[in-house]
């Protein structure tokens, strides 16, 4: 092996290390929108309101390992985010490597350079943590750690819910091991956080209790079963969802020729294709039936972006030819899925429309001195731009309780601030109950420059009112 192939994986992580830091640093906007505010806001303010730490939207895990980097502003935590991202590249590689396959560097810009891994890596979303967590208790299953691979996954619902569909597959691993000792490890996350809530809740298991998501098919909807299907292109990028299937028809293969043996690479296909495909399909089936609070978000799929990356280093080596051609086929890829998000996004990243408006209005509020009142708003990104504890309740308060006779919600004096996304859907309060209300007076009216339409087909607007 040449010293300029050993070198190359190195390259490829200090020199993306570099340029996302810059991106991180450089872009004022994110794909995560309101809600990349919200899990900065929670890590932000975790040490000072402790119950913060198991929020369960928030994702406990992420608030926790994020947390020191979100108290020194929204630009560190998205640089925590920053760090994510290339560890699991880094683990992606030593997962192909540990496998003894050759190419395996090929995993660092098949992670990174995902459309959907590249617009979330300068963010505080919680999608990152997931892919980093089960790419590394699938490196811990490979290299025969298997009672750190239970812990880590066993902690993946804490990264994101939607982890505890992946759960089973490792369960079945280790059965099919005949590790059976490791089984009981798989309920270390739940204990952890369920003796960490106990007290605060008042029951042992708080976490059932408390699921974040009930309600919110009323306001997403639904979708078609195919709809990631089809999205998959501009959510991983063409060339590796190619070589992802190319991974599965090969896998698909290999256990045909080995009679499903229990061989290094029935477990490769359980655990990494098997873990995306159920991933991909609870996504799917969720967003079809309107259940789970789903809302069709592209972004949710970059958890599996490592394993579609590792899948694609397998096929890779599994196409048949001399090294040569491997090698032409792997900085071609390697090249291809480097181009792609470039070629669909402009970097470093701008605020989109709304979220201009939303800044602009609370900028306005700020300079006319209205930040002084008790102030009700909707989007949580008003929280970040009025520079404004969102936790304290004297200062400022998320959504108007009373929706029916919103003046009894709210005391003479205090400034609302409504907008047409999170207003009528998640605040269930629509414009006219404050329009036309003689409780309320409207202060000021904000319109993008061009007309846009939001959730549910509402036209974009920002209303400032005041109650008289």
């Amino acid at each position: 092996m040449s010293r300029k192939h050993i070198l190359l994986p190195y390259f490829l992580i200090f020199s993306t290390f570099f340029f996302f830091v810059a991106i991180a640093y450089l872009s004022e906007g994110n794909w995560g929108g309101a809600d990349s505010m919200v899990h900065y806001r929670i890590a932000r303010y975790a040490y000072k309101y402790p119950s913060l730490f198991l929020d369960l939207w928030g994702k406990p895990l992420f608030t926790i390992l994020s947390s020191p980097f979100a108290q020194f502003g929204y630009t560190f935590m998205k640089l925590f985010n920053v760090l994510v991202a290339e560890i699991t590249a880094i683990l992606a590689w030593k997962v192909l490597k540990q496998l003894g396959w050759k190419y395996s560097e090929i995993a660092i810009p098949a992670v990174l350079f995902a459309p959907i891994f590249f617009v979330l890596i300068p963010s505080a979303m919680t999608e990152l943590l997931f892919g980093l967590i089960v790419t590394l208790a699938i490196y811990f299953f490979f290299r025969g750690n298997y009672t750190l691979s239970a812990i880590v996954i066993s902690f993946l619902p804490f990264a994101r819910n939607e982890g505890f569909v992946i759960i089973p597959l490792f369960i079945v691993a280790f059965i099919l091991k005949k590790e059976y000792k490791m089984l009981p490890f798989i309920l270390t996350g739940f204990l952890f956080f369920s003796l960490l809530g106990w007290r605060h809740f008042g029951s042992f298991f708080w976490i059932l209790g408390n699921n974040p998501y009930t309600g919110a098919a009323q306001i997403y909807g639904h979708g078609t079963l195919l709809h990631f299907v089809k999205r998959a292109p501009d959510i991983f990028g063409t060339p590796l969802v190619l070589l992802f299937l190319a991974g599965v028809f090969f896998a698909i293969k290999d256990l045909i020729k080995t009679r499903f043996r229990l061989t290094e690479g029935f477990f490769f296909a359980l655990l990494v294709i098997g873990s995306s495909l159920v991933y991909f399909a609870a996504h799917s089936y969720v967003w079809w039936k309107g259940v789970g609070g789903s809302l069709g978000l592209t972004r949710v799929m970059a958890g599996i972006v490592p394993l579609f990356a590792i899948t694609a280093g397998y096929a890779i080596n599994s196409i048949p030819g001399k090294n040569w051609i491997k090698q032409a086929i792997a900085i071609v890829a390697i090249a291809a899925v480097i181009y792609v998000p470039f070629s669909r996004y402009k970097v470093p990243f701008e605020i989109d429309p709304s979220e201009k408006l939303l800044k602009e209005t609370s900028l306005w509020v700020k300079k006319e001195g209205l930040d002084k009142r008790l102030v009700f708003y909707y989007d949580p990104v008003v929280c970040h731009y009025l520079g404004t504890n969102p936790f304290d309740t004297n200062k400022i308060r998320e959504q108007i309780w009373n929706k029916e006779k919103p003046e009894e919600a709210v005391p003479v004096g205090a400034i609302v601030i409504w907008d047409a996304h999170f207003g009528p859907n998640e605040g269930q309060m629509p414009l006219e109950r404050l329009l036309g209300n003689p409780a309320f007076k409207v202060v000021r009216h904000f319109q993008p420059a061009q007309e846009m339409t939001v959730l549910n087909g509402f036209k974009y607007e920002i209303y400032v009112f005041e109650r008289i």
